[in-house]
């Protein structure tokens, strides 16, 4: 694995001592990073580098006030079984109806 820089290095550790400091755990701050718990953990113990994409969501984190955090967190968070049912059935209602349409329309003749 190639050296991680100390510029990157420096940018990390500002991401976890900000995560300590607002009393995030490594699995909400995965959260709101977008990247799963593992990795961070990983980052977190310089076992991995990170790409320019995971970079930005650094940076980005920096900028994020509180309550910026809590409604990414919240955002995020699982949704309930019910939830989860609703956004299942509608996609595949909306997938349905269109391939009603399609059908329609592949079907309509000049008259």
């Amino acid at each position: 694995m190639k050296r991680m820089t100390k510029a990157r290095e420096n940018l990390m550790n500002n991401v976890f001592q900000k995560a300590d400091e607002l009393g995030l755990s490594i699995n909400k701050l995965a959260l709101v990073l977008g990247v799963s718990p593992a990795f961070l953990s990983k980052m977190k113990n310089h076992k991995v580098n990170y790409s320019s994409k995971t970079e930005l969501k650094l940076s980005k984190f920096l900028k994020y006030g509180t309550t910026d955090i809590k409604e990414i967190v919240e955002d995020k968070r699982p949704k309930g079984i019910n939830e989860i049912k609703r956004q299942s059935f509608q996609k595949g209602y909306n997938r349905a109806i269109n391939d009603v349409i399609k059908k329609f329309e592949e079907m309509k003749v000049d008259l």
